[in-house]
């Protein structure tokens, strides 16, 4: 990233931060009940930004999900991911793992949403079983 995207991006956070202090108490928490977090949790997460949006898809897709069927599966759990993500300590080894093709086995070592992914994981493998036993029961019924 060059410095004028780094500066842009500052300035953004710093834009957005400056919008939510500026908020009255009662603003400052219907904007957290409407985002379904801890008052305190908004303001550390808009100032942190969006440090981590990349990584949670590339790290989601490695494992053979996709943040888009989620998010229309279940809009709750996406944005729990996303703060979890968001909220990371792990960022730089994620994407050191990411970049270096590990991550794919070495996620339940720094990943807060490595439980999440493995649960996921297994509601795709059950659908995915699911729908060949209705293709495989379909096929036989037509013969």
């Amino acid at each position: 990233m060059n410095f004028p995207e780094t500066l842009k991006r500052w300035h953004s956070r710093w834009a957005a931060i400056h919008k939510v202090r500026s908020l009255d108490k009662h603003q400052r928490g219907e904007l957290a009940r409407d985002l379904a977090l801890p008052e305190g949790n908004v303001v550390r997460l808009i100032a942190r930004g969006n440090r981590a949006g990349g990584e949670v898809h590339r790290l989601m897709s490695v494992l053979g999900l996709d943040m888009q069927t989620v998010q229309s599966d279940n809009p709750g759990l996406a944005r729990d991911i996303s703060v979890a993500c968001s909220d990371c300590a792990a960022i730089k080894r994620c994407r050191r793992e990411l970049d270096a093709g590990s991550s794919r086995t070495s996620y339940h070592a720094f990943c807060p949403n490595a439980e999440t992914f493995d649960e996921l994981r297994q509601e795709v493998w059950r659908n995915l079983k699911r729908n060949h036993r209705i293709m495989a029961d379909r096929a036989a019924h037509r013969d």
